[in-house]
């Protein structure tokens, strides 16, 4: 005898699905505007980061010749 196959797939369904949906909005919702601090140290600003002026396209070139 075959098993028997369920009345109800497996999943949340259409309205689990758009239950999913409203809880992410409202989670999006209440915190909009709060600054959220991802970082491990303090970002440095652009006048603190050295710059330095990238090579020119014929010198990146010049440097990759021979390296297979």
């Amino acid at each position: 005898m075959p098993p028997r196959i369920p009345l109800r797939p497996a999943g949340p369904g259409p309205v689990g699905l758009i239950a999913l949906a409203l809880a992410i909005l409202a989670a999006g919702l209440v915190l909009e505007g709060r600054p959220v601090d991802a970082s491990v140290s303090p970002g440095a600003t652009m006048s603190e980061v050295p710059s330095r002026p990238l090579p020119s396209p014929e010198t990146m070139l010049r440097d990759m010749i021979g390296r297979d």
